[in-house]
């Protein structure tokens, strides 16, 4: 499936705006955004990561998507972002979180903060930065007045920290404390050589990056913060659904490449909100089938580039001309007829 017409004549219009003849501000955002990550894929500039891959591994305009998308941290990812801090590098906290009891919650204060603190990243003065925020989210009650209300949220943003509640510190350190406590965990947690360890590898022609939560001498871990159960029960169908194979597969392959573990175990500490454990070691053949989903990723993702197919779903990997084939699974049958 190559090029298609309509996305040689855009492509083609788009490369035309470059010309002097055509002013710049003809070129829209969005155009500039796609077409710069197009070539960066194309010259294999990309670092790919199991997030990125998880999301072509579901259609090649899934992974456009995500890549455009601006990236905005929901209050659940920031809460389990701080389990693992507590958990794994508690001397960090101070140094990546402060705590603030108010902070932006109507969607005009969410707006003004968003828009302010865009503006000084721009190099907007302060002043101006405060004005034009204002004038984009409100039409009465003064800039100074609702820039002071939410100024030390502003200023830990702008810092870098997340702003946390006071009541989500207290539920964290809780569960923190119930998982640093339990006898399994601490086993594991006690053999780390490294946490948090960041790592970039090539493979098949392509760049890689990842962060492992646990290395020890012989196996790598990663903490999964699942608010309802960390039963493995449940867990098992998460970690199909959220393809944690794929994950294992590449970091399995990336402490092989970088000869840092030659035949790694993997393991998953997950962990839920009344502070209960599970340690699962993943089996090896999970691994292996993780890595040829692995393999599945990179030669497709190769496909789709030569082919630049990057505007199609899923039937980008429908084998009849686009189209998938269903066959009736075996407990599909009448009610009442048991075979």
């Amino acid at each position: 499936m190559g090029k298609s017409k309509e996305q040689f004549i855009e492509q083609s219009e788009f490369e035309s705006l470059k010309n002097e003849e055509v002013p710049q501000e003809e070129i829209t955002k969005e155009e500039s955004e796609y077409y710069n990550l197009i070539g960066k894929i194309q010259r294999k500039e990309l670092a790919l990561s199991y997030s990125s891959l998880k999301q072509f591994y579901n259609t090649p305009r899934s992974f456009i998507n995500y890549k455009l998308s601006k990236f905005e941290r929901t209050p659940a990812m920031v809460f389990g972002s701080l389990l693992d801090c507590l958990i794994l590098t508690p001397e960090n906290f101070e140094k990546e979180y402060v705590i603030l009891n108010t902070t932006p919650s109507s969607v005009n204060q969410i707006g003004f903060c968003n828009d302010y603190i865009l503006n000084i990243e721009n190099g907007v003065n302060e002043s101006d930065a405060k004005l034009s925020a204002y004038a984009l989210n409100y039409k009465q009650g003064g800039a100074d007045k609702v820039y002071d209300s939410l100024s030390n949220y502003i200023k830990a943003k702008l810092s870098g920290k997340e702003c946390i509640s006071s009541a989500d510190k207290l539920k964290a350190n809780q569960i923190a404390k119930s998982v640093l406590s339990n006898p399994t965990a601490q086993k594991w947690l006690e053999q780390a050589e490294t946490i948090q360890e960041k790592l970039e590898w090539e493979y098949n022609g392509y760049k890689n990056k990842g962060f492992l939560d646990v290395r020890g001498k012989y196996f790598i871990m990663d903490l999964k913060y699942k608010s309802q159960s960390s039963d493995i029960n449940d867990f098992q169908w998460d970690f199909k659904k959220l393809h944690y194979d794929l994950q294992a597969g590449m970091y399995c392959k990336a402490v092989q490449i970088l000869n840092l573990i030659d035949n790694p175990e993997y393991y998953i500490m997950v962990y839920d909100a009344k502070g209960e454990v599970s340690v699962i070691k993943i089996d090896h053949s999970y691994i292996l089938y993780g890595q040829h989903k692995y393999d599945f990723c990179l030669q497709e993702f190769k496909r789709c580039t030569s082919e630049n197919s990057w505007q199609l779903s899923h039937d980008f990997y429908g084998q009849n001309n686009g189209v998938f084939n269903m066959i009736k699974p075996k407990f599909a049958e009448i009610k009442g007829i048991l075979k």
